[in-house]
């Protein structure tokens, strides 16, 4: 199996690549329709919990998207809001922008196989530029990482790469007390709690446990098992571009690694 800290994750996007191989190109395809292909393809692992902890939205997952010169449905402060929950919506595989999140847990393990990326599908030239700008960005992040132990020291980096790349982080959690964060941890999870089924004591859970990479709180990034680094860009001076998320698992306990799979979506890059 490829080298991963997180076998959950890497099983969500694997599940994704095949619905995407299943799906794209086909006429009539809805949000919910690729939702719950989706899901059903993670579900074929027994190891995974049948639906995500992030909840709502319903099941746990995501999946939006929007027309490239249109793109407010996945410019989104929150998936926790209805209006942002899959929809009846059909994908247009020419011209769409997609975000798609699916937060399922390996139940072997006890850890949240949280996986989510913007995709795009079209040919969009000032599109893609935007997206080899958040790309170039964040992998700046990515490598400013290995640098630091300290959780501020890493969201105040982010903020002087973000604005030097023309870019703010747009992420909003509802959970955090900081209305601006680049990631948070992911919580090891007791697995005698975890069924097929996510119960409300494991969702209270992850959501109370997190740690945040925000500007207040300071933690050492050695001390936990694993943390997502996940902004969601938006370009400072073209406000009508999307919002782009790439959604990196990170770990510097013990040995330093990033779980960068979601690249291999991109032809562009």
């Amino acid at each position: 199996m490829t080298r991963t800290i997180n076998h959950g994750r890497l099983l969500c996007f694997s599940a994704l690549k095949n619905t995407l191989s299943e799906l794209k190109g086909k006429a009539n395809i809805t949000e919910i329709q690729f939702r719950d292909i989706w899901l059903n393809n993670i579900s074929l692992n027994t190891n995974m919990t049948k639906h995500g902890w992030y909840s709502p939205p319903p099941f746990g997952m995501a999946v939006l998207s929007a027309e490239d010169k249109q793109p407010d449905r996945i410019n989104f402060q929150s998936l926790r809001d209805r209006e942002n929950f899959p929809s009846d919506r059909i994908i247009n595989w020419e011209t769409n922008l997609m975000y798609v999140y699916a937060s399922n847990i390996d139940k072997e393990l006890g850890l949240a196989g949280d996986f989510g990326i913007t995709l795009y599908f079209g040919s969009n030239q000032l599109v893609i530029k935007h997206f080899k700008n958040c790309y170039h960005a964040v992998k700046k992040i990515l490598l400013f990482l290995e640098k630091t132990n300290s959780s501020v020291e890493l969201f105040n980096k982010s903020q002087e790469i973000f604005f030097e790349f023309g870019l703010q982080n747009c992420i909003v959690s509802y959970t955090d007390k900081e209305p601006l964060d680049l990631g948070h941890t992911i919580p090891l999870i007791e697995t005698s709690w975890l069924t097929n089924d996510v119960t409300d004591l494991t969702i209270d859970y992850m959501k109370n446990q997190r740690k945040f990479i925000n500007s207040s709180v300071d933690w050492n990034l050695n001390s936990v098992e694993q943390f997502t680094i996940e902004p969601r860009l938006k370009a400072i001076n073209e406000t009508d571009l999307p919002q782009i998320s790439f959604h990196y698992l990170a770990r510097r306990k013990n040995s330093f690694h990033v779980m960068t799979e979601g690249n291999s979506l991109f032809q562009f890059l």
